[in-house]
């Protein structure tokens, strides 16, 4: 099995601070409330080196941050806030919590909850969120995912992280950071086109590999019991994508000219096919292609899938190359795979 390397796609830095003042007022008890917290999320670029900023509408469009008492197990701060009116994409923001008691604490979060139908409004202060919480299984997502990157404008991805620490007392300044992560892989597919010919694809089918269901928070690439996977297809939108002659290294337009997000997957290796229909361009390609060899898909992940159409005395084929990459790194360095 391909060995999957895995990228931080964001980082949370929290920092408790004592008697700082406060963007967010809540209406709770002033009792053993002595000490407040300063959230700031930090998107990072998903490059290793930080130079190349996120993509649009990859980083975070809304943000929830929960934070549970674990003396109590009870809700002790529900923030929601709404940033789409702002640059696009966010890599930067601060959050500063009032009053937040000393001890225990869990915290959750989750950016862009839209984008994958949860609402986390209904965790309300003063109340036990349950055990099973952090294994919170989301059911009927493929209502949202698979989706093409024209798609997630408005919503952006689910992104996801958790953390349980300590708020320690008589500590003026505290450093928590939590990791959170995209929810979804991103698969991308760039061409090597030999046949001398402009190539509009109509239609994109992906195989028996597209989850019925998904944790919210990652589970160390599992995926949950009873997974039903199901085919899909992507149609052809307005003038829709035309593979150019050329490879993808001298035709920058082929590179990465399909991008889509599914959740994270455990399906039969067989299974990860795709096929496409290009019907106005008199061209065939519609067989079925296994384009990868792994037996799962993890959240967090970029697939990285070059494909190659060539022209014989037999009619146009294609044939895969892929490499599973960190979220967002540029190189293309695949091995052949038939």
């Amino acid at each position: 099995m391909k060995n999957i390397r895995r990228y931080l796609g964001l980082t949370l830095l929290m920092l408790a601070v004592v008697a700082m003042s406060s963007c967010i007022k809540e209406n709770l008890s002033e009792t053993n409330k002595s000490e407040s917290a300063t959230v700031t999320l930090r998107v990072n670029e998903s490059r290793s080196d930080l130079t190349s900023p996120a993509k649009d509408n990859e980083g975070i469009k809304t943000l929830r941050v929960i934070v549970v008492d674990k003396s109590t197990n009870l809700v002790e701060f529900n923030f929601k806030q709404d940033y789409r009116g702002e640059a696009n994409p966010l890599t930067q923001k601060t959050i500063t919590f009032m009053g937040m008691t000393t001890g225990e604490k869990d915290f959750y979060v989750v950016a862009n909850e839209e984008s994958i139908g949860w609402d986390g409004s209904t965790l309300t202060v003063g109340e036990n969120p349950g055990s099973g919480f952090l294994t919170k299984v989301l059911k009927n997502v493929r209502n949202y995912f698979p989706k093409a990157r024209r798609d997630i404008g408005t919503d952006g991805l689910p992104i996801t992280g958790y953390l349980n620490t300590t708020i320690q007392e008589g500590v003026k300044e505290q450093t928590i950071t939590i990791n959170a992560y995209h929810a979804v892989a991103k698969i991308s597919m760039s061409f090597i086109n030999n046949t001398g010919s402009n190539i509009l694809i109509d239609k994109l089918l992906l195989g028996q590999f597209i989850a019925d269901k998904t944790f919210l928070f990652g589970q160390n690439g599992t995926v949950p019991d009873g997974t039903v996977y199901d085919t899909h297809s992507f149609e052809r939108q307005g003038e829709g994508a035309t593979i150019y002659p050329g490879d993808y290294e001298s035709v920058e337009h082929n590179k990465h000219l399909l991008e889509f997000y599914v959740c994270e997957t455990a399906a039969d290796p067989q299974t990860y096919t795709v096929a496409m229909e290009s019907t106005a361009s008199g061209i065939s390609i519609n067989e079925p292609k296994q384009f990868l060899s792994t037996s799962d898909i993890q959240r967090n992940n970029w697939i990285q899938v070059i494909a190659t159409i060539n022209r014989s005395s037999v009619g146009v084929t294609i044939s895969f190359g892929w490499e599973v990459q960190p979220w967002g790194t540029e190189e293309i360095d695949v091995p052949s795979f038939d």
